[in-house]
């Protein structure tokens, strides 16, 4: 299990724009960063399992299959995406 912690967006605002991640693995006390489709990948190809922190808990990260896919946390009680409210690196 990772937590995605930053995001960087690229011609846009929207959670379709997120161009790259960063993320921490609690396990193994590493951190890293990758490209959208790298995450989106691992989620799928490999099961992996990404959070967020949100002001309710963890909120799990999905898959939009879109064309390109595009990362999306679950829904919880906040109207905005939390990858969103994440801060830029």
């Amino acid at each position: 299990m990772v937590y995605i912690t930053h995001i960087r967006l690229s011609g846009g605002t929207s959670i379709q724009h997120i161009e790259r991640v960063r993320w921490f693995d609690p396990a193994a006390n590493k951190s890293d960063h990758c490209s959208r489709q790298d995450m989106v990948d691992w989620i799928e190809q490999k099961k992996g399992d990404a959070r967020v922190k949100g002001p309710y808990g963890d909120v799990a990260v999905t898959v939009v299959r879109a064309v390109p896919p595009y990362l999306k946390t679950k829904p919880n009680n906040t109207h905005e995406d939390n990858l969103l409210s994440l801060p830029s690196f």
